[in-house]
């Protein structure tokens, strides 16, 4: 007898051995084996399920807890194991999966004889699920195996391993393990019910997700998985070779309909697609095609924007080697496609896109080729808004994601055309400013920021090469400071520039606050930033549309008032200047103007837009009017409305225009407690329309 005793936990053994069972396997055979009975019974209580887990470094001990009790008790009369017999029983007191409570209804029950293992009672059951196991392991001759395994996990299990998602629906396995313990054979379904997961970023909402994969020994054959994927469908399907258990070739088929994605940050797309990963020994593979339709970038760019983080980093990547093999060896072939023109409005930017492009590369270093067309467009630097006139953006570099842009917007300033050329790789874009009349480059710069060439303004810094205008852009748009300032204060305008008071004062730099107190009445205040004495204020009110009456206190504590009233007579036309020539032969005109939806809201819709048969086509009032069809579904509580639009050019410069929309159901909520003020209601209603039901949450 023998006891051993740690701290938490004891093991008792009791044991009768003949002695001639120390000599087994004695090369004298002459030495007679024992005839007598051999018992050993093991008893263990007490025993933390961490100390089991820590023969595992690499399953964390805090995964699985409990207490464990097993008794073992075998008899032999031989000393072998064809001979050797016996029972186990293993119970499991306040057991723990992640968290979550599971219950032993019975002991853990095996039995051995004859060289066969038995398990005759595996059974765990929880308030998420159960799990069974059955069968029998000949451990001596052939060491053939016949195991049936079955089991019904609730996936709300897994939700306290979750930090920022929910998860839900139910998983069933049966399963039969048969042929030899070196080379299993295994039978079996895997089927899906109801799955829904939500990530609250990147933003995925997958619903009532259900199917099936079954198992069988030369293959695992993925059949019909299906549901809905961020307000669109998603379906699965396709076959797994198998040999010997090991992965030798794949074919995984998947579709995209009609599912929106928010990522990344400030883009937003409704993808169609069809998607093939293929495999084989050594190579992977992902092919197919993918439509981009109502795509929008809306993120700001800033020194905290993905879109410059990404630009910042791209020569950093080029050189990292592939970290992860199987990321590595995923070649790339996918053709993506823009059903309808990708908008970009941000505060740099407000333009559209039309792009055809073929994504390249690995998984780990992918690159594009193709390329995307500008179709028409505003650019907005210094103050100034530049209208696109020509745009190309090519894909072209085999090894990483840069692309070659070459873009020509134009501005007015005073009796100045001002001409922006930007060209190069994204990661080193050079920018070019020239003028009609022409001027020097820090004289164009000087105009743009101050509102005055560079003999009017002062000139404190403004010896800007032209390659350097690049990055004065970057810093004119980072607007960090401004954005953090206007939030903060709860103000209209921020700006740490000289740009709202340039034709009152000499534009250092400067800190510029603006407040539209009213709707006709703004207050301007200015601090010269190396000098905090000199101080500006100044007062617009706007009695009437053409009529402003003008207060200012400056730096040098001189006050002014002044009065300003636009009138035109008639008489010849204004000359068409040489800007105005090159964005009129830009224009196309509307030819048809087509409204398909509900027939009762087409009369009310059609006096809401501004774009109308027969007027010159302009972009920001098409969108213009697509918001107005917004605001108004919204505001009549369709708040399940779709909304597309389709414009075909011509080659005579017409511009065909289609709006499709379905209002879909009416929406109607009821709060019980606290009152809502209007604006709450207006916000929730404004959160259902732009998520969706799904997304709601």
């Amino acid at each position: 007898h023998a006891a051993v005793i740690l701290s938490d936990f004891k093991t008792l053994i009791r044991a009768w051995l003949p002695h001639e069972m120390l000599i087994i396997g004695s090369p004298n055979d002459q030495i007679e084996k024992p005839q007598r009975q051999a018992e050993v019974t093991v008893e263990t209580g007490g025993l933390d399920f961490s100390r089991v887990l820590s023969l595992f470094p690499t399953i964390s001990q805090e995964i699985i807890t409990g207490m464990i009790s097993v008794r073992i008790y075998l008899e032999s009369g031989k000393g072998n194991l064809e001979d050797l017999s016996g029972s186990a029983k293993i119970g499991i007191a306040g057991l723990e999966v992640a968290s979550i409570p599971v219950y032993q209804e019975y002991p853990i029950e095996m039995t051995f004889k004859n060289g066969k293992l038995e398990l005759k009672n595996f059974n765990f059951e929880g308030k998420e699920g159960k799990l069974e196991a059955k069968g029998k392991i000949n451990i001596t001759e052939g060491r053939l195996i016949d195991l049936e395994v079955n089991g019904d996990i609730d996936l709300n299990a897994l939700q306290s391993l979750l930090e920022d998602g929910q998860i839900s629906g139910r998983i069933g396995m049966s399963a039969h393990l048969s042929n030899t313990i070196s080379e299993p054979e295994i039978k079996g379904d895997i089927n899906l019910s109801e799955i829904n997961f939500l990530l609250q970023y990147p933003g995925l909402f997958l619903k009532n997700l259900n199917g099936n994969i079954k198992i069988n020994p030369e293959e695992i054959v993925i059949q019909n998985i299906s549901g809905g994927l961020n307000g669109g469908d998603l379906s699965i399907d396709g076959e797994i070779i198998l040999e010997e258990i090991n992965w030798t070739a794949a074919e995984i088929r998947g579709r995209l309909t009609d599912v929106w994605i928010d990522m990344p940050m400030g883009l937003s797309s409704r993808i169609n697609s069809n998607l093939v990963f293929t495999s084989k020994k050594e190579s992977n593979g992902l092919t197919g095609e993918v439509w981009l339709s109502d795509t929008i970038f809306s993120e700001n760019f800033s020194i905290q924007s993905t879109l410059y983080r990404y630009l910042q980093r791209s020569r950093v990547r080029m050189a990292r080697p592939q970290e992860n093999p199987l990321l590595g060896s995923l070649d790339l072939n996918m053709n993506i496609r823009t059903d309808t023109n990708l908008q970009i409005t941000n505060n740099i930017a407000n333009s559209e896109l039309k792009a055809d492009l073929i994504l390249k590369g690995t998984a780990i270093r992918p690159s594009l080729a193709g390329r995307a067309l500008v179709e028409q467009g505003e650019l907005y630097f210094t103050g100034n808004t530049f209208i696109i006139e020509d745009g190309i953006i090519d894909f072209i570099d085999p090894n990483q994601i840069d692309p070659y842009l070459n873009i020509k917007a134009r501005t007015r300033v005073n009796e100045y055309d001002i001409l922006l050329t930007m060209v190069g790789p994204a990661s080193n874009l050079k920018a070019y400013l020239s003028s009609d009349p022409a001027l020097k480059q820090v004289d164009i710069i000087s105009l743009l920021v101050t509102g005055m060439t560079l003999d009017s303004a002062s000139a404190h810094a403004l010896d800007i090469a032209g390659n350097e205008v690049l990055a004065y852009l970057n810093n004119a748009v980072t607007g960090r400071i401004e954005t953090v300032v206007k939030e903060f204060f709860g103000l209209d305008s921020v700006q740490i520039d000289a740009g709202l008071i340039a034709s009152q004062e000499n534009p250092n730099s400067r800190l510029t606050l603006g407040q539209n107190l009213t709707r006709s009445l703004k207050l301007i205040y200015s601090q010269d930033l190396k000098d905090a004495r000199n101080q500006t204020w100044i007062m617009d009110y706007y009695p009437y549309k053409k009529l402003n009456v003008q207060g200012i206190k400056r730096d040098n504590h001189e006050y002014s008032i002044g009065v300003k009233h636009n009138i035109a007579f008639g008489g010849k036309s204004p000359e068409v200047s040489f800007f105005n020539r090159a964005l009129i032969a830009k224009k196309n005109k509307v030819g048809t103007m087509t409204l398909l939806g509900n027939k009762q809201f087409v009369p009310k819709i059609k006096s809401l837009l501004k774009t109308k048969e027969g007027r010159l086509f302009d972009f920001h009032t098409f969108h213009g009017d697509l918001k107005k069809i917004r605001d108004y579904l919204i505001k009549e509580d369709y708040l399940e409305y779709s909304l597309e639009s389709d414009r075909k050019i011509k080659p005579d410069s017409i511009v065909d225009l289609t709006i499709k929309f379905d209002s879909g159901p009416r929406i109607g909520f009821y709060f019980k407690g606290a009152a809502l003020s209007k604006k709450h209601v207006r916000e929730i209603k404004k959160i259902w329309a732009d998520a969706g039901t799904e997304q709601f949450a």
